[in-house]
């Protein structure tokens, strides 16, 4: 992770937004990694709207998140984790019926992919069940449904019994998704 995240400093964090606004210099349209860097840039931007509450960070916060996305399309490797930085973003601005579905659709798509790691998926899976639940959105119900078919789909393609035992240890939040949707 990076150094703001783990000593939760404002200072760092702020050096992190001006070295990813810098590194969009070095990758233009086009380049391989741009998304990355707007992804990461729109999360540096959300987490600073989350202490400080800047008007200005959410927005473009969402701005960077959406040009994200639109490198990274349905079928994209990264399309999991792009729908879940734009999703963050816009569960913050709780303006508008508009953006709460809006972000719940991106949960959706996220949650639904099968071409991203299942890493993304499932951080996608989990925080729409935990932000459905927590602002009693409509979609929860659609939320607990993904986590099951994800489930479904996670324990069949797990190499080994020992691979799927070890997951899930890992991962206790799984074991409580299809009881949590009962």
């Amino acid at each position: 992770g990076y150094r703001h995240e783990r000593n939760r400093l404002l200072e760092d964090l702020d050096e992190s937004i001006r070295l990813h606004v810098a590194a969009l210099d070095l990758r233009p349209l086009g380049h391989a990694s741009r998304s990355n860097t707007l992804r990461h840039l729109a999360a540096a931007l959300n987490d600073r709207y989350d202490i400080k509450g800047g008007e200005l960070d959410i927005k473009e916060a969402i701005r960077w998140a959406r040009e994200s996305l639109t490198h990274c399309p349905s079928g994209h490797p990264n399309y999991a984790s792009a729908s879940l930085q734009l999703a963050r973003c816009l569960r913050n601005t709780t303006d508008s019926t508009s953006r709460m579905d809006e972000a719940a659709q991106l949960f959706q798509g996220g949650s639904a992919d099968r071409i991203s790691p299942l890493r993304d998926v499932l951080n996608c899976i989990l925080e729409w069940v935990a932000w459905a639940t927590r602002v009693r959105h409509e979609s929860l119900s659609d939320a607990y449904n993904n986590a099951i078919a994800f489930l479904r789909h996670y324990l069949t393609i797990g190499p080994t019994a020992k691979h799927q035992y070890d997951a899930l240890q890992n991962q206790p939040t799984l074991l409580s998704l299809p009881m949590d949707a009962a």
